[in-house]
């Protein structure tokens, strides 16, 4: 029985023990946080000590790390295509002016000569090509061409004709030189240069020492035809423009019967029945006339003529 209570009573003394001990640490634990808590904050009484004139130094504050910027990825640069040459714009080539090359003398035709009358042939030529500077009154460089007699006496340069040598005759190297007739008057044609060469290839004759054949063979029956009612109405609208009373060139009046028999400077313009003595004919039937630049006559109105003269050119 008395160690039952002896029990009990250790066991009352151990609780009482621990409540006391655990009494005793909460009162050390307040006691420290009040001594804690009155005492002051070194910086809050520093703060507290200054002077009053004293500024206060706020605190340094830490620098915040600069943030460094994101690196960007490099994006490729987009190639620029290099400028499209301009093509050039070709200028049309200028046109170059011809050069005028001095005329080389063009060598002496390779036809047969043949006799040729003056007269008859060639007179009609200097008539219309030369009369404009070599006249009886217009002699230019001395130079007449009016008659044999004149040409063999020559000008000024030398001696025109020389029978049987071109290359001694001044006519001939003149024309062969491109120099007669001169720039800007009537040219000869390639028909006449022929003639005036065999001209004085064969001697430079008058009259030719045989006849040269007609052109155009006589028809063997001729028709009548008359002067009045079919030749002179050709005559006026054809020959009338050089040929006609106050205006005879070549001295050849087309206008009467009588005129035309007469004849001009170049000789007989009509030998009733015989072609290749009529000056009309040969100069018609050569081409001489009319004149390059007039009225051509028909084929037509060359028979009517070739017909009158033929039957007599009455």
């Amino acid at each position: 029985m008395a160690q039952g209570q002896n029990g009990q009573l250790s066991t009352v003394g151990w609780a009482m023990g621990v409540v006391v001990l655990g009494t005793i640490g909460l009162a050390g634990v307040l006691v420290g946080y009040a001594i804690g808590a009155s005492r002051p904050d070194p910086k809050i009484a520093e703060v507290a000590e200054l002077k009053p004139n004293q500024k206060v130094t706020p605190p340094v504050a830490e620098p915040k790390s600069k943030e460094q910027p994101k690196k960007e990825t490099p994006q490729p640069k987009k190639e620029t295509p290099p400028p499209k040459k301009e093509t050039p714009k070709k200028e049309p080539p200028k046109k170059e002016e011809p050069k005028v090359e001095p005329k080389k003398p063009d060598e002496p035709p390779t036809v047969p000569v043949v006799s040729v009358s003056f007269t008859k042939e060639i007179f009609p030529i200097f008539q219309d090509k030369c009369f404009e500077c070599h006249q009886p009154g217009l002699k230019k460089g001395g130079l007449d061409l009016k008659t044999l007699a004149s040409i063999e006496k020559g000008g000024t340069g030398g001696k025109a004709l020389v029978p049987g040598k071109l290359e001694e005759s001044l006519i001939w190297t003149s024309i062969n030189a491109g120099e007669m007739p001169p720039a800007g008057k009537k040219p000869l044609t390639e028909a006449e240069k022929k003639l005036i060469m065999s001209w004085i290839a064969s001697g430079g004759k008058n009259e030719p020492k045989k006849p040269t054949e007609p052109l155009t063979p006589p028809p063997t029956t001729v028709p009548v035809v008359t002067f009045a009612k079919e030749i002179l109405p050709i005559f006026q609208n054809k020959c009338f423009e050089c040929h006609q009373p106050g205006l005879k060139k070549g001295g050849l009046d087309l206008k009467t019967l009588a005129s035309i028999t007469k004849g001009g400077n170049g000789g007989k313009a009509l030998s009733p029945g015989k072609l290749e003595d009529s000056l009309i004919w040969t100069s018609i039937s050569n081409g001489d006339m009319p004149p390059a630049g007039k009225k051509e006559l028909t084929e037509a109105e060359k028979k009517l003529i070739m017909n009158w003269i033929a039957s007599g050119g009455k």
